[in-house]
């Protein structure tokens, strides 16, 4: 099974429950952070902890490039932190978002939001 972990800003939750709904089936499991587990700890660094074994436990990492791009500083460390661990990232571009895509992740190919197409780039990561 697909672990695969949903970098996303706040205000693309709808597009990040959205994919999860669309995609689930027995062979993927979705997870993010959920706010309030941001809200426990008392430091960055204590929440950059966090966010680094939270993606350890992934198979890989859907990146949701919406209109406003990466601005949120989590979604960033949540993507340095991916590479960092050779996780492997899949961009995807929210439906009808121009957004820019984070330049630590400039260098991969962004998914369309077509469902077809995102379950394809999952399967190649797991050489389904």
């Amino acid at each position: 099974m697909a672990t695969i972990f949903i970098s996303y800003r706040w205000g693309d939750k709808a597009s990040r429950d959205s994919l999860e709904a669309t995609l689930n089936n027995p062979n993927n499991s979705f997870y993010d952070i959920p706010l309030e587990d941001r809200e426990r700890y008392n430091t960055t660094a204590e929440i950059q902890s966090y966010i680094d074994r939270k993606l350890n436990d992934a198979s890989c990492i859907i990146a949701l490039i919406g209109e406003r791009g990466p601005d949120g500083r989590w979604m960033n460390h949540e993507l340095k932190s991916a590479k960092r661990l050779s996780k492997p990232i899949i961009p995807v571009r929210i439906k009808d978002t121009l957004g820019i895509t984070p330049n630590v992740i400039s260098d991969l190919e962004i998914v369309e939001w077509n469902v077809t197409e995102i379950q394809n780039a999952i399967n190649n990561v797991f050489g389904r």
